[in-house]
C-alpha cells in the first residue's frame, strides 16, 4: 500500500529507497500519533 502523503512528514526510512519509486507503509516507521492511529483504523489494521 502506498505511503499517503498526510503521513509523510517527518517519517524514518526503514529502507534504501531509489529515487522516483513510490513509498510504501512498509518502507517508513510511523510514530504513533492521532493521525497514524486513524489511518490504521480506517483500513482495519
Amino acid at each position: 500500500m502506498a505511503l499517503p502523503i498526510g503521513l509523510a512528514r517527518g517519517v524514518r526510512l526503514t529502507r534504501d529507497v531509489a529515487a522516483g519509486e513510490p513509498l510504501g507503509i512498509d518502507d517508513v516507521d510511523l510514530t504513533d500519533d492521532h493521525v497514524c492511529k486513524l489511518h490504521r483504523s480506517s483500513i482495519g489494521d
